[in-house]
């Protein structure tokens, strides 16, 4: 076979992060290679984790009770009023009850940021009221409104390109997915900020300075895997020298479905996951999808530590009344905006203290002899290299692609180009 025609056919099977995500066999055969599991039952997620998640989600009595009564909310401006006598009428859990003692609820601050989102919420209402055709572009606007309100003590990342992590299982060269998948940029991203965790990169006897200066990873710099400053953060192409990066949650929408959406973060949260485990983190990953106006959430997690390449497990998140949110709703995006508040503040709080554990145990580990640091992903430089072999690779980069239409080509370009001529011969 000629060489064009191979590079023609390889091309060919060369597939998006979001053509993957959009296709339900590819993503199962994705998620064999990788040993991602997903929609387990809820019953399944470790004891251990149990109580963060719980709180993350548990957002009943989180409003002032203040703010349902009347003398009060004729003090307020009319929008103000009137959206929270429907949440009041609609979802009353979400009040404080008599007697509980609340943190900094009552603050202006607080009341400042809640006066936000019913502005977000009437710009949507707006929008949808208009008559006209509303765009992907516009509701990734307004949720990326309701994350830059609710995000303050994380390091919120829009538009963030994460690296896909290599395929535990080794893929036939005959599949579709040989070659494929290497990253997927996210709507948006909750990382760690860099302050937090200055601490782990910064001296000479941090563990990322003594990780980065051990014989068991020097041997490695010599041969075809990834560096060490590429193993420690889920971005695809940052700027070294390195430091430690980490994400506790991805958000993903999809013009074309709530599944897809879901796939396009399950498939984050496993590169997130692969990362933590390669540093002895343990800790779940959030995921939060959404097509239009519905959120759902999607949990990860690694399981059995002893193994090499453990298992990734994930469920969606859903109680007796709740499967997904609509932020249409009043009530649904101020619950949405409050899940996001938890997760930022359990970020910078127990997600970081996983974080330094987890380092920390992995360096003396590795200083011992005990234990090797497991490449999860492929070096960047790799990807690159095959770029003319895979042009479909970096072309395909955003969630609109699969449904991106294919350009024809013009007989004159055809002509100009020698294909016409090829092909009239035949």
């Amino acid at each position: 076979m000629p060489a064009s025609a191979v590079a023609s056919t390889r091309g060919a099977r060369c597939l998006s992060a979001a053509q993957v995500a959009h296709d339900a066999r590819r993503f199962a055969e994705w998620s064999f290679h990788q040993a991602f599991i997903e929609d387990v039952d809820w019953s399944d997620i470790p004891e251990r984790f149990m109580p963060w998640i719980q709180n993350i989600f548990a957002v009943d009595g989180q409003l002032p009770k203040m703010w349902k009564d009347q003398k009060y909310l004729l003090k307020q401006s009319v929008q103000f009023q009137k959206f929270m006598f429907n949440v009041c009428s609609k979802d009353p859990d979400l009040f404080a009850k008599e007697g509980t003692n609340m943190e900094d609820e009552t603050t202006e601050k607080f009341h400042d940021n809640i006066t936000t989102v019913i502005n977000i919420w009437n710009r949507l209402h707006d929008l949808r009221k208009s008559g006209r055709h509303v765009t992907y572009s516009d509701y990734s606007g307004i949720f990326q409104q309701l994350c830059s309100v609710a995000i303050v003590q994380s390091d919120l990342r829009p538009n963030c390109m994460i690296a896909l992590p290599a395929p535990i299982e080794p893929i036939p060269v005959t599949s579709s997915l040989s070659d494929s998948a290497k990253k997927l940029k996210c709507s948006a991203s909750i990382f760690i900020p860099s302050k937090h965790i200055g601490e782990l990169s910064s001296s000479a006897k941090s563990p990322y300075k003594q990780l980065n200066a051990h014989p068991s990873i020097m041997e490695k710099r010599s041969g075809i895997k990834p560096p060490f400053w590429l193993q420690v953060t889920p971005l695809w192409n940052p700027i070294p020298p390195s430091s430690f990066e980490f994400a506790s949650c991805f958000m993903h929408g999809s013009r074309a479905s709530q599944e897809e959406a879901r796939r396009l973060t399950k498939m984050a949260t496993t590169a997130a996951l692969r990362q933590l485990r390669s540093l002895c983190i343990s800790s779940p990953v959030y995921g939060l999808a959404w097509h239009e106006t519905r959120v759902t959430a999607d949990i990860a997690w690694c399981t059995d530590f002893s193994n090499k390449f453990p298992k990734i497990h994930s469920t969606s998140y859903k109680n007796a009344a709740t499967k997904s949110w609509d932020i249409s709703k009043q009530k649904d995006i101020l619950r949405v905006f409050l899940i996001l508040r938890n997760i930022d503040r359990w970020t910078v709080n127990q997600f970081h203290d996983e974080i330094c554990r987890g380092v920390g145990t992995m360096r003396d580990r590795v200083m011992a002899g005990e234990e090797k640091i497991t490449p999860w992903r492929v070096a960047t430089g790799a990807v690159s290299s095959r770029k003319r072999a895979c042009p479909s690779s970096d072309a395909e980069d955003d969630v609109e692609a699969a449904d991106r239409p294919k350009r024809k080509r013009s007989a004159a370009f055809l002509l100009q180009s020698g294909r016409g001529r090829k092909r009239r011969a035949k």
